[in-house]
């Protein structure tokens, strides 16, 4: 971890944030092939959080235990926090299940411009031509790519789990903040919205049971099963977070989560590549317009470092 605080300039947090969303960008495709596999949607959801607050716990013990220690004052922060990682973790497996990857990722994002309301609220974050610029860009980007997957129907129930999802992430980006900000280490900020995602979805998905459902997906599977469930583990949750909690030591949350403009790209690239599907000329153009945001912010980042150098 401190090689990120120590090394990593402020004006580069911004491609650690899109990394993030880079790696975030897999939920969905790992998600659908452990449900081919016959992994249920409860278990899927509670794999994130467990391997979350696993990883983090062992960082912890590595480094300080003390890490650990929690003010009462901070106790309701947690409990909301911990909730709302249940809540975001169900939510998102739940709309994977109902609605195509594309518009699941599409609609979560726009929790972007929930996070510019609550960071002028409660961080006092100014409202900018340029970064509202940002955020519409980024919206209709990604709104191009919207059918990679194939039309359809829209499902009711999907949109509304995908609406949970699209809440549920903007507050725990907020609650992330504000741990940081009461002098919280990221990592046990990680570990602790992995526990207490996991305790509470244990409710839901008994670890017994989920236990139970991936031997048997990597038994019927010859073993296969295995790679979308480390994908989930490594690449999804422990990468994404890893690197997303390091840009928000040192970046306000609604930039921190325009860099997750590369999660309904990796989607995208990721449905083209595994699911065979094609690109129309609009869509061409909306992952054209989503890499030139992310160089367009990352400049204006290093432009902004500049002349506070100066």
């Amino acid at each position: 971890m401190s090689f990120f605080d120590e090394k990593v300039p402020k004006q580069f947090c911004f491609l650690l944030a899109a990394m993030a969303g880079v790696c975030w960008g897999t939920h969905g495709t790992f998600s659908f092939m452990l449900g081919e596999y016959g992994v249920s949607d409860h278990t899927v959801a509670l794999i994130s959080p467990l391997g979350v607050f696993i990883f983090f716990f062992l960082l912890i013990l590595k480094s300080d235990i003390r890490e650990l220690a929690v003010p009462k004052r901070l106790i309701p922060l947690l409990i909301l926090y911990g909730l709302m990682s249940a809540v975001f973790n169900l939510a998102t497996i739940k709309a994977y299940f109902h609605l195509p990857v594309g518009i699941v990722h599409t609609v979560i994002f726009c929790n972007l411009f929930l996070l510019m309301i609550f960071s002028r609220i409660l961080f006092k974050t100014p409202f900018t031509a340029s970064k509202l610029l940002f955020c519409v860009l980024a919206v209709a980007g990604i709104s191009l790519m919207l059918d990679v997957f194939g039309g359809g129907a829209v499902s009711r129930v999907g949109f509304l789990w995908t609406m949970a999802a699209m809440v549920s992430w903007a507050v725990l980006v907020t609650c992330d903040k504000l741990l940081l900000e009461k002098g919280m280490s990221g990592n046990a900020v990680l570990f602790f919205q992995g526990l207490l995602g996991f305790l509470i979805l244990s409710f839901i998905a008994p670890p017994p049971t989920a236990i139970s459902e991936i031997v048997t997906a990597v038994k019927l599977s010859g073993g296969a099963a295995l790679i979308p469930f480390a994908g989930i583990i490594f690449i999804t949750s422990i990468g994404s977070l890893f690197l997303y909690i390091q840009a928000l030591k040192k970046m306000e949350p609604a930039l921190v989560q325009l860099g997750y403009v590369m999660d309904p790209l990796t989607a995208t690239v990721l449905g083209l590549l595994l699911f065979g599907q094609t690109l129309k000329p609009l869509q061409v153009f909306g992952v054209a317009l989503i890499i030139g945001l992310v160089i367009a912010v990352e400049v204006s980042e290093i432009r902004a470092a500049g002349k506070e150098t100066a």
